[in-house]
């Protein structure tokens, strides 16, 4: 086997390593020298905090200048003691949480009306009480407050004597650079040209340096940003923006060291995740050479093997030597003309149509008589016996050539397995049909029950017991037949037909008396056509679902609920032949399956013979449904549908 450079291992753990640090080696040779780029970074940062803070300010102060610009324009407040007018105004309070008051005043400040909140009237005294000055107005030192003020329309040829002002309070203001207090460690104020601060920390301005200040007071100011030296000798980075439309401005400031210090954090942690994503490539490289480069050296070794190569394939990586070896079994392959074509005897292998506890069913064709064939595989081991016993159920099937028995054509043993080809019934079984459909009407049931009955009538006339009867051994076809099929073959090859062996047949199905290891009879058998009926004519088993051990107690101990009860239209006859065939008791049951027949007969004879199955259209929603699946696989892996 290559070793070295040449291994597969080699160049996996090589490309792990690689992909794992270059990338992170490069992130912090960056790190290393662009200090300056990333000082200019938590620059920008702050220039943006300041102007979204000043924005959304402006922002704010704009709707509120808006809502007093409507509201005097207002026809009711045209009469401003009326009482529509008054009623006005206390809908702008209730309207906006935030307002404390609004009011007409006259030119010397005289209160023409005024509507407020009843908690806050002294702070809105004091701010009537002010001169009136600009028409944007915030002040206040225990409450802070946002003054707004819109003139009056005046009649024509007059001067507007009369304004309207809103009260705020400045709590969405605050809430604005609390926000902004939240990206990047940034501290906020808001201030005006004095510069004095009328929100957020009144210490921060006094620790901004001089040269910044000078700043603040020019009226002409744009945005900026810059590092600065602070009162107290600490080093800071500012950003200051204007706040349109008001005489304000928004400082965001950050120490220099909380940039150095996040540089030193980013530093720290790309060293972090440099030796954790080496460490990851290095127990990637270990889990892919035991995953991937193990198994691929040993399917090497066993192609060789049966490509009969002596000694270790040699040169290139793994993945040259087993395509190498690939190479020579297909060559060999071909030599044998044997691709494609798999035969069980005579019987040519088609696909797996299912498999249950007693063999595997293949969907098959016979080319001789060039007609369909269903292959049951059934696994028997080296006991002999078994073998006689399997060989002897199908002598006596094949002899019986029954219309509601699936007919047998050939038995084969090879080695440890059995080959029975038999009838291939073109349709469904009896479990996916009421799955489907549902219960099912009384005429249909009974034509079911009836047919299953003939067939055990048929096979315990040559002492064959089925031993396994359920509605997945019931099929039928698509015109109209009812056949049963697997008659002793589970009971054979698990050798359960004396007492003290193994289980047989399907939990919930399985008379009380072989669970008592008592063997499987023909009285078994009516045990489980009960069963079947049941389940035919209410869509549900008798002895319910869950955990097995819970059915098999439900099966020893419980009586079902009534046929009759569960449905209340069936024939009596029919609901108590039923009852009799559930019987824990064998001698409760009645005798044989002609007894039953016979019974069946006169109920089929009551209800009339007119009765039809739609098989049709069970097969063609599993057809729809396999489409469904397929449609969706395809979407999934090629994201569109074929």
């Amino acid at each position: 086997m290559a070793r070295g450079r040449g291994s597969l291992f080699f160049w996996v753990a090589l490309a792990l390593a690689v992909a794992a640090a270059f990338p992170l080696a490069i992130g912090l040779w960056q790190l290393s020298i662009h200090r300056h780029a990333l000082l200019g970074q938590v620059q920008r940062l702050q220039i943006f905090v300041a102007s979204s803070a000043a924005h959304r300010v402006a922002a704010y102060v704009e709707e509120l200048r808006r809502e007093a610009v409507t509201a005097s324009r207002n026809p009711l407040l045209a009469e401003p003691a009326a009482r529509p007018a008054q009623e006005l105004l206390a809908d702008l309070i209730q309207q906006r949480p935030e307002l404390l008051a609004a009011g007409i005043l006259r030119a010397d400040g005289e209160t023409v009306v005024l509507a407020q909140r009843r908690d806050s009237a002294a702070t809105v005294a004091r701010a009537l009480a002010e001169a009136p000055g600009d028409a944007l107005r915030l002040a206040g030192e225990e409450s802070r407050w946002l003054r707004v003020e819109a003139a009056m329309p005046a009649p024509a040829g007059a001067a507007a004597s009369e304004r309207l002002v809103l009260l705020a309070e400045a709590s969405r203001l605050e809430e604005i650079l609390a926000e902004a207090n939240q990206i990047g460690d940034a501290e906020t104020v808001l201030v005006d040209r004095g510069p004095r601060a009328l929100l957020g920390d009144r210490e921060l301005v006094a620790q901004l340096p001089p040269s910044l200040l000078g700043q603040v007071g020019s009226e002409k100011l744009a945005g900026g940003a810059g590092n600065y030296r602070a009162a107290g000798g600490e080093e800071i980075i500012a950003a200051h923006f204007p706040v349109a439309g008001t005489p304000w401005l928004v400082i965001s400031r950050q120490p220099r060291a909380a940039a150095d210090a996040a540089r030193l954090r980013m530093r720290q942690a790309t060293l972090s995740a440099t030796v954790g994503a080496l460490f990851i490539a290095t127990m990637l490289s270990i889990l892919g050479y035991r995953l991937l480069v193990l198994p691929i050296r040993r399917l090497v070794r066993a192609q060789a093997e049966v490509a009969g190569l002596d000694g270790p394939v040699r040169g290139g990586s793994e993945i040259a030597q087993l395509e190498s070896t690939f190479a020579r079994l297909m060559l060999i392959e071909q030599k044998r003309e044997i691709l494609g074509e798999i035969f069980l005897g005579r019987y040519k292998v088609m696909g797996k149509l299912g498999s249950g506890g007693s063999g595997t069913v293949f969907n098959g064709f016979d080319p001789v008589l060039q007609r369909p064939v269903a292959l049951k595989a059934v696994p028997l081991g080296k006991d002999g016996d078994v073998v006689a016993k399997l060989q002897s159920e199908a002598v006596h099937l094949a002899r019986l050539n029954h219309p509601n028995i699936v007919t047998v054509f050939d038995f084969e043993r090879r080695g440890d397995t059995a080959y029975i080809a038999m009838e291939k019934v073109d349709g469904v079984s009896l479990d996916q049909y009421l799955r489907q459909s549902g219960p099912l009407a009384a005429r249909e049931g009974v034509a079911i029950a009836a047919a299953v009955t003939a067939a055990l009538v048929a096979a315990h006339g040559v002492n064959l017991v089925h031993g396994d009867l359920k509605p997945g051994n019931i099929l039928l076809d698509r015109d109209g037949a009812i056949k049963v099929a697997d008659f002793g073959t589970a009971r054979v090859v698990r050798r359960d037909a004396e007492a003290g062996d193994r289980l047989i047949g399907t939990a919930g199905y399985v008379a009380p008396e072989v669970l008592h290891r008592k063997g499987a009879t023909r009285a078994s058998d009516l045990f489980s056509l009960g069963v079947v009926m049941y389940q035919i004519f209410t869509g549900r088993r008798p002895f319910g679902e869950g955990k097995l051990s819970d059915i098999l107690r439900r099966t020893l101990e419980d009586e079902p609920e009534d046929l009759a009860a569960a449905r209340s239209m069936l024939p009596g006859d029919l609901t108590r032949l039923v009852k009799r065939l559930l019987s824990k008791d064998p001698q409760g049951r009645p005798g044989s399956a002609a007894a039953v027949a016979a019974e069946l007969e006169r109920v089929r004879a009551e209800l009339g013979d007119e009765w039809k199955l739609d098989v049709e259209n069970i097969l063609l929603g599993e057809t729809r449904r396999r489409t469904e699946v397929a449609t969706e696989f395809v979407t999934a892996v090629l994201g569109e549908a074929p």
